[in-house]
């Protein structure tokens, strides 16, 4: 985790730096863009 913003957590692997917003549950369509943008194939 980089920091923490007013509404996302913004996560990095010094390549990538996602935001993501911190709920306990995500939909699955913010889920799949999730892992779209972070490269990973979607589950959901």
């Amino acid at each position: 985790m980089l920091r923490e913003g007013a509404n996302h957590s913004i996560y990095t692997n010094d390549i990538k730096t996602l935001p993501v917003k911190r709920h306990r549950v995500l939909d699955r369509i913010t889920a799949n863009e999730l892992c779209k943008q972070a490269g990973i194939k979607p589950k959901f």
